[in-house]
């Protein structure tokens, strides 16, 4: 489960749009940021997590935040600030479960390899929608886990949000704040519908003849859906991002605190959180995703601005350090690529004190907030990702120290049979 939401120029301090997203997956799967230069290919091919597509050759250069294990991404900016960020979606266009088609993070990748603007970015996302499909699989050790995809698509112009169902897809341009969370939001007001999208919908009998047609209505799987609860995740950001913008023009510092919330606010324990915050924390059958990355971009047209990621789960417990599309990211050994158990990744660094945090969450998150936060409202006056990269690890190694001697087991008889199952795979 993600949430995704773009703050438009008029609620902006500067001006800029400015993209933001919080990456919900399996809690031992690592996300890694990867960096891609601009090069050209010796193919009109390339492989994608599980079927070999057509692609330009020529390519941008990219910063993306990706699943270790898949081609794709969850969330990027290429070299001509374009962002996306996307979420699983649920439909009731069924699916083979064959690995036929593509992830919606391969079509984020394929698109931000490839365009200069938004529309161009989602041009390419509905062609790669009709001449591939979307039966491929997103989950890690979940192999059943078949999704659709919706996107929220920005470049410093303008902004879109892309939603599909199938090989189907609509799209509008958006005006103001925007925000998705796992569950179809474009109704009866669109900018582009493929075509057939109304006339199988209602063949299927999803809609009336003669209602106004609306994709979300018609295609959505409404238990899927609720089970996600997307509607209390999607209404929470907006109401955290109209508090915000009635005291003042929201910054990236704003939205990164909205990509921290919990429903429960100050009283938040992770071991009694469900679906419904922002900044997931994973308990169990019922909650089974954790944020594992966290990514806000602010798109300037005319100055290069820092992409802002954690590289780790739980922004709540992590720090957003800047990077810069196509520089190179310092400290190569520290943001070496994760395995699948424990290493000296970045990722698995962190992950190290966020299992740490998780037996004693308040008082961890207050040492948190002595040690580290203050480091980055310092790195957002002053950006340099190699100075970033070294002090957060740093006050890594002091956040491990303060609560060493503070460990308990994991709170909860359930809470800490999760948790103590998972540790024991990695």
């Amino acid at each position: 489960m993600c949430d995704t939401y773009l703050i438009p120029p008029e609620l902006s301090a500067s001006g800029n749009r400015i993209l933001a997203k919080n990456s919900d997956r399996e809690p031992n799967e690592p996300q890694p940021l990867v960096q891609f230069p601009s090069l050209t290919r010796d193919t009109d091919k390339v492989q994608t997590s599980f079927i070999s597509v057509e692609h330009p050759r020529e390519t941008n250069a990219i910063l993306l935040s990706k699943p270790f294990h898949l081609w794709g991404a969850e969330m990027g900016v290429n070299e001509h600030k374009v962002a996306i960020g996307n979420e699983a979606v649920f439909t009731r266009i069924p699916k083979a479960k064959k690995n036929t088609g593509l992830t919606g993070m391969d079509m984020i990748r394929l698109a931000l390899e490839c365009s200069r603007s938004a529309k161009e970015a989602l041009e390419r996302i509905c062609y790669y929608i009709e001449a591939y499909g979307q039966d491929a699989c997103g989950g890690y050790l979940n192999k059943t886990f078949f999704y659709d995809n919706s996107f929220i698509i920005a470049d410093p112009q303008e902004g879109y949000v892309l939603e599909s169902a199938g090989r189907f897809w609509v799209y509008k341009k958006l005006g103001g704040f925007y925000a998705i969370s796992n569950r179809l939001t474009i109704t009866t007001e669109w900018d582009g519908i493929s075509d057939k999208a109304i006339e199988y919908a209602k063949k299927q009998n999803w809609t009336k003849a003669n209602d106004a047609f609306s994709f979300a209505d018609a295609f959505t799987a409404p238990f899927m859906s609720t089970m996600a609860r997307a509607k209390e995740r999607r209404a929470s950001c907006e109401t955290h991002a109209k508090i915000k913008s009635k005291q003042h023009n929201l910054k990236v510092a704003d939205a990164m605190d909205i990509l921290r919330s919990h429903k429960q606010g100050h009283h938040f324990s992770p071991h009694k959180g469900g679906m419904d915050s922002l900044c997931l924390h994973a308990t169990g059958l019922f909650t089974p995703s954790q944020t594992t990355g966290s990514m806000v971009a602010e798109l300037d047209a005319m100055a290069e601005k820092p992409v802002w990621c954690t590289g780790s789960s739980a922004p709540c417990l992590s720090l957003f350090k800047p990077f810069f599309v196509g520089r190179p990211i310092p400290n190569e050994k520290a943001l070496m690529h994760p395995g699948e158990s424990k290493d000296d990744s970045y990722w698995w660094q962190w992950e190290e004190w966020h299992r740490m945090a998780l037996k004693n969450y308040t008082t961890a998150h207050a040492i948190w907030k002595e040690k580290a936060f203050p480091q980055e409202q310092r790195w957002l006056q002053a950006p340099d990702t190699s100075m970033a990269m070294e002090e957060s690890l740093a006050v890594l190694h002091e956040l491990k120290k303060s609560i060493q001697h503070k460990n308990r087991k994991y709170p909860g008889l359930f809470y800490r049979y999760y948790w103590n199952r998972l540790d024991k795979l990695i």
